[in-house]
């Protein structure tokens, strides 16, 4: 379920409508799920979005964006987290020299 506080911030400060949010929900809870204090983050787009006379959907492809880069930042393609990428490539490669 959307945070209270989200939900607020996309109606009433976004002035997005219940369909909008109904039609992304599944984005936002991502979203929700994924980034720390999601409201910062919808805060950050929206000043973003009016500097630049942009609408909903720049801020809907911004907050996609930046799911993107926190899971690229968090995890692999594998779904492993990066300093065990890093400490299974260098364990394979020391066995291969050593």
């Amino acid at each position: 379920m959307l945070d209270r506080a989200v939900s607020d911030y996309l109606l009433y400060n976004l002035n997005m409508t219940k369909e909008e949010i109904n039609a992304n929900k599944a984005l936002f809870l991502t979203a929700q799920e994924t980034l720390p204090n999601l409201v910062e983050h919808l805060a950050d787009l929206r000043e973003r979005a009016a500097r630049s006379g942009k609408g909903t959907g720049w801020i809907i492809n911004g907050l996609k964006g930046k799911i993107k880069q926190v899971r690229k930042q968090t995890f692999n393609e594998d779904g492993q987290e990066p300093h065990r990428i890093y400490n299974q490539y260098y364990k394979k490669k020391k066995n291969v020299e050593g």
